[in-house]
């Protein structure tokens, strides 16, 4: 098990907050380890500069950054650098807005406005749409986050993180059979989040008793 899997299950277990708060830091926690391909935390910098750093690679330092607050810092430092185009600001405001979304900080209001912010700057953002998705939930807004699921499902619909938060919000709404469902195509289409979906539905059901 690696240490991945292993914060995966501490949050679940050991997180006290709400049912709602539990499932969008496990998320959050998801998504901190598997990172999307079109992410630029996967792309090679291009040779613009920020100090020493271009800022592409600058975006995916903060966007690999798995401490809360340190990554609000590091990505408000790439935002506020100004050498950003549109797509790269838009993924800025996302990796932050899921700083705001960590266990440490859990601010969601600054969260929704950064993720707000993004789906704007691109509306074909998908992570953008799953953040304000997330966004939503903590703040108890359910059918609006499946709606902002559903958005990031349609632009890209191999993702399986997509399918793993949309089913954590239908499970929430305690409707289990679209969240099995939607939980089956997670692992499908991305192995990594099986322990993820066990740990989610152990968290239920111990909510549930």
């Amino acid at each position: 098990m690696d240490r991945h899997q292993i914060h995966v299950m501490r949050t679940g277990s050991d997180f006290g907050g709400t049912m709602r708060d539990a499932i969008v830091i496990l998320a959050v926690v998801a998504m901190a380890g598997c990172v999307n391909q079109s992410a630029p935390v996967a792309r090679e910098p291009r040779n613009e500069t920020v100090g020493t750093t271009s800022p592409t690679a600058a975006l995916g330092e903060c966007g690999r950054e798995r401490d809360s607050q340190r990554r609000i810092d590091a990505c408000t430092e790439v935002i506020d650098s100004g050498r950003l185009d549109s797509q790269d600001r838009a993924w800025a405001m996302t990796f932050r807005a899921l700083g705001y979304l960590g266990e440490r900080t859990s601010e969601p209001r600054q969260a929704l406005a950064d993720a707000e912010a993004a789906v704007r700057t691109n509306p074909n953002n998908d992570y953008a749409y799953r953040t304000r998705g997330q966004a939503y939930a903590l703040l108890g807004e359910d059918r609006k986050a499946l709606a902002d699921y559903d958005a990031a499902i349609r632009i890209n619909p191999t993702e399986g993180l997509h399918y793993f938060v949309r089913g954590s919000g239908y499970l929430e709404l305690r409707q289990t059979d679209a969240a099995n469902r939607d939980f089956a195509k997670a692992i499908e289409l991305d192995p990594r989040l099986k322990l993820t979906v066990e740990t989610m539905k152990a968290v239920t059901a111990m909510s549930w008793r």
